[in-house]
């Protein structure tokens, strides 16, 4: 049977850009294409390439799509959406032939020239989107914090009602259907989409490199707490300070066997040494900014409690790398919101993780790991088996057979 052809349109990919969802597009990539699969992402890369088997085209580079202020920068990602159909154009040849063409949903408006590019040129290829989150119900939250200095005058609530708009003709655009998470798929279908269009691909890491090293969290007799992200305002990283200074107003002595380890860049790093000062906390928190693999690896691999106090998650990349060393995952998720709760996928509150849903809550359950150690032992164990489970060499085999079916029909 032959090998599969497929294109990934993702605006953002490793190895030119770093997060979750450019990692999980490279290694679907560049492990379908040691399988015989051709594969090509149209994304922004410094310049046309080809790495491990993948041909990378270039659709804009500019560094980046964020505002200084940590927001998705939509003039930026029009720009891509425009030059994305000249460049399916300029390769009509390669893409018209194609079996899948695979979407990211983040920004969701990529999907409408891969859909206008294929009505045009009568291409036979299947249209896929990969839908991290389910964001229907979080986009006039999502514009309350961004447009918060104008919310008198409820530009959220249209802002709102527009994305939802048109975040719902962005699925309608749409053959099948990718969700990283259960919790994400099981809010998809509430939505009355065809169960038999939408796939679970879970994220994955990769077990034998992460094996080598070894897991150092008890060596120092210190409790390491690492978080790891973007420094912007849905991460939250604030509140790992903020519960901080709250534990050391109850017991100033944890002080002495304490190590907060933040690594991450993003606009809110000034706001954060400037918590660390005022907080007198410099002496156990660092601010490690962006650390190449090997650095975060290791610094995971000391950690005994992993944070992720973000207001809403797809399926959490770091956090995975972090359980799979033993860190036990403390996390917030939203109590009302399904399809922003991908974290549930791999953590359940007290039998492998510690999962909050307010600031008091994390703030506690956090004290709860630092001065519990039998707890905290328990729940690292347990989050370790269940990365495990997440090994990109047992993933690759179901998403392309899961590809496969799509490209024959016989889904």
């Amino acid at each position: 049977m032959g090998g599969l052809s497929i294109v990934y349109v993702v605006n953002t990919v490793y190895p030119f850009h770093d997060g979750g969802y450019e990692r999980r597009f490279f290694e679907l990539a560049r492990r379908l294409a040691m399988r015989g699969c051709s594969v090509t992402v149209f994304t922004s890369a410094p310049r046309l390439t080809r790495y491990g088997n993948v041909n990378f085209i270039n659709v804009c580079y500019d560094g980046g799509f964020f505002t200084r202020y940590g927001f998705r920068s939509i003039g930026k990602e029009f720009r891509f959406s425009v030059n994305l159909f000249r460049k399916l154009t300029e390769y009509r040849g390669l893409v018209g032939d194609v079996d899948i063409v695979e979407v990211n949903q983040t920004p969701p408006f990529h999907i409408f020239p891969v859909r206008f590019f294929k009505t045009l040129s009568n291409g036979r290829f299947l249209t896929v989107m990969t839908v991290h989150e389910d964001l229907m119900d979080y986009f006039e939250d999502y514009w309350r914090i961004r447009m918060h200095g104008l919310s008198p005058l409820k530009i959220d609530r249209f802002l709102g009602l527009a994305s939802r708009s048109l975040y719902l003709n962005s699925l309608s655009c749409a053959d099948y259907y990718i969700s990283p998470s259960k919790p994400t798929l099981k809010s998809l279908l509430g939505h009355g989409l065809d169960r038999g269009r939408v796939f679970y691909i879970p994220n994955g890491i990769d077990v034998e490199l992460q094996g080598r090293y070894c897991n150092t969290s008890q060596d120092n007799g210190k409790v390491v707490i690492s978080f790891l992200g973007r420094l912007v305002p849905e991460k939250r990283p604030e509140w790992v300070i903020y519960a901080l200074k709250w534990i050391l107003n109850i017991d100033s002595k944890l002080m002495n066997c304490l190590e907060v380890n933040i690594i991450g860049k993003g606009p809110l790093t000034p706001i954060l040494n400037g918590l660390v000062e005022r907080f007198s906390l410099s002496r156990i928190v660092k601010l490690r900014g962006y650390v190449p693999d090997d650095e975060k690896f290791n610094l995971l691999a000391r950690s005994s409690i992993f944070t992720l106090p973000s207001r809403r998650e797809g399926f959490s990349l770091s956090l995975l790398e972090a359980m799979f060393f033993g860190a036990t995952p403390i996390v917030t998720v939203d109590p009302f919101r399904m399809g922003v709760r991908g974290v549930l996928e791999l953590v359940s509150h007290l039998r492998n993780g510690y999962v909050t849903y307010s600031f008091k809550e994390f703030r506690e359950g956090l004290y709860r790991l630092i001065v519990d150690d039998d707890l905290r032992s328990k729940l690292g164990r347990k989050a370790a088996e269940t990365a495990k489970r997440y090994d990109w060499n047992s993933i690759i085999p179901l998403a392309e057979n899961i590809y496969r079916k799509i490209s024959l029909g016989v889904v």
